[in-house]
């Protein structure tokens, strides 16, 4: 008796540290400081603050307005292509949007996906180690309803990304993610977050 075993639909998610400098990083993190902000922002519902308005692309804007960042831009996107060609296998993609979050201490991510978007990223400006995760919800609606007895690659639940000050996660756009209810013990976790539409 021969018996295989086979991984089948595998998800990736893409980890990229020191994607930019410790200089960069405090530009970025002073310009975002300067930009209105809103406590309103569904995902993030206590102690934080948001640019999210569904539309404004702060990658742009980052890359237009701050010195040393010139080439943010094509940074980001080189990543978004890379993870849109060698993981999804898809055209070329763009930044639709992107926007900056500030939580403080007791704050939490709400789980969600992203709408109208290919694949989508986060980079961690700023994070210690009592910052909350990022945690993935998997798909498989099976692991939701069933408690393993036995637990391996095949059946968890979840899979969780610490937070690193300069780190970039890209992931397909409708994987479900958030902290899993944790809540976020830092004084200050500093994001920006972008979504993707095909290049026109």
């Amino acid at each position: 008796m021969n018996i295989m075993l086979e991984t089948i639909f595998p998800t990736g998610v893409m980890v990229v540290d020191n994607f930019i400098s410790n200089e960069e990083i405090t530009d970025i993190i002073n310009f975002i400081k300067l930009k209105e902000t809103h406590t309103n922002d569904c995902t993030i519902p206590k102690n934080a603050h948001s640019t999210f308005d569904g539309v404004t692309n702060i990658v742009d804007e980052i890359s237009k307005n701050v010195n040393s960042c010139k080439d943010f831009k094509n940074k980001i996107s080189f990543v978004l292509n890379e993870y849109a060609t060698n993981v999804l296998g898809i055209a070329e993609v763009q930044v639709s949007n992107a926007w900056a979050h500030i939580q403080h201490k007791g704050s939490y991510i709400v789980e969600h996906t992203h709408p109208n978007s290919k694949v989508s990223g986060v980079l961690y400006l700023k994070a210690d180690e009592n910052s909350n995760n990022l945690v993935f919800k998997n798909p498989n609606p099976y692991t939701k309803i069933e408690a393993p007895i036995v637990h391996n690659e095949f059946n968890y639940g979840v899979s969780t990304f610490p937070s690193e000050t300069g780190r970039v996660l890209l992931f397909p756009s409708w994987l479900e993610h958030g902290s899993n209810h944790l809540t976020n013990n830092s004084d200050e976790r500093i994001m920006l977050s972008f979504n993707s539409e095909y290049k026109k």
